[in-house]
């Protein structure tokens, strides 16, 4: 919009807004002309937020090019989304929370041990993380379900340097497939199953660590519906159980879907959160595109 004259917008093959001047439109016309109307609004949850100090605390926190004076808690039972416009630093905020991304100024609280130097002391904290790009940073393809169902767990949390014996792996990856409903065994090699089981094998490796909180990037991405549908019953399940979600999306509907609410950056900062009734994808979009939530 800043720098075009006329703006067309496609959608499904078809043109749903055509040359329109940019002094005659404004982002929300043109998020309505990409979503093809205003969609009806969700049904909102109700999820029972644990008193207490949360689990996730930042805290003005900076990092040089990437984020400045960001501030938000995650509460137990509660899951919140982070959205914006590539580069506007709210994937930053994930890796700050993962311990892979090191700040310049302000405090991070993650699990009450402050800022986790590195993701494996993210995971002795209690943080799972689902990355977006499986196959490179998720999964072990080569290998067996119950190796990488377990490859965090039995390194990070094993008992006094004793290690479980394989035979207790396997019955512990056969707990968690049947948890989500993997259409696959054990012994069965990751890289011959689909792409949603794929990424149902990764999640079983972080649920393996019994996490209390849990950061996920594009969780649903390149898998089918009904996978799809299957992330969203295991976060909901994650949260009734008392775990603190935060979860990015290149999917605003995903976000409407499993999110009470979602902060929306731009620049690097928190400009506003989006939550309750206002949580649609059209008021999401037009929010991530303009800076402007409406939430003050």
């Amino acid at each position: 919009m800043r720098f075009a004259q006329r703006v067309t917008v496609l959608r499904d093959g078809r043109v749903a807004l055509a040359g329109a001047r940019r002094e005659d439109v404004d982002v929300n016309e043109l998020v309505t002309a990409m979503l093809g109307g205003r969609p009806p609004q969700p049904v909102r949850r109700t999820r029972a937020v644990a008193d207490g100090p949360p689990p996730v605390v930042l805290s003005e926190v900076s990092v040089p090019g990437r984020l400045a004076d960001v501030t938000f808690t995650v509460r137990s039972g509660e899951v919140v989304g982070v959205a914006g416009l590539q580069g506007a630093g709210h994937l930053a905020a994930l890796e700050v929370v993962c311990g892979r991304t090191a700040i310049s100024a302000g405090r991070v609280d993650v699990g009450g041990r402050g800022l986790p130097h590195s993701l494996r002391a993210a995971v002795r904290a209690g943080v799972a993380f689902v990355p977006s790009d499986r196959k490179r940073c998720g999964l072990m393809a080569e290998r067996m379900v119950w190796e990488n169902a377990t490859a965090v767990s039995w390194l990070a949390l094993g008992r006094g340097g004793m290690l479980p014996s394989r035979a207790e792996l396997v019955r512990h990856t056969g707990d968690l497939t049947d948890r989500l409903r993997l259409r696959g065994g054990p012994y069965d090699v990751v890289a011959r199953l689909s792409g949603g089981n794929q990424q149902k094998v990764v999640f079983a490796k972080w649920l393996a660590t019994d996490p209390r909180i849990v950061v996920l990037d594009d969780p649903t991405r390149g898998v089918d519906v009904g996978v799809r549908a299957e992330m969203h019953r295991i976060v909901g399940e994650l949260a009734a159980g008392g775990a603190a979600v935060l979860i990015a999306s290149t999917d605003l509907a995903e976000l409407t879907e499993v999110c009470d609410r979602v902060l929306v950056f731009v620049r690097g900062r928190v400009v506003g959160e989006v939550r309750g009734e206002r949580l649609t994808e059209h008021a999401l979009a037009v929010a991530v595109q303009s800076g402007v939530t409406g939430s003050g």
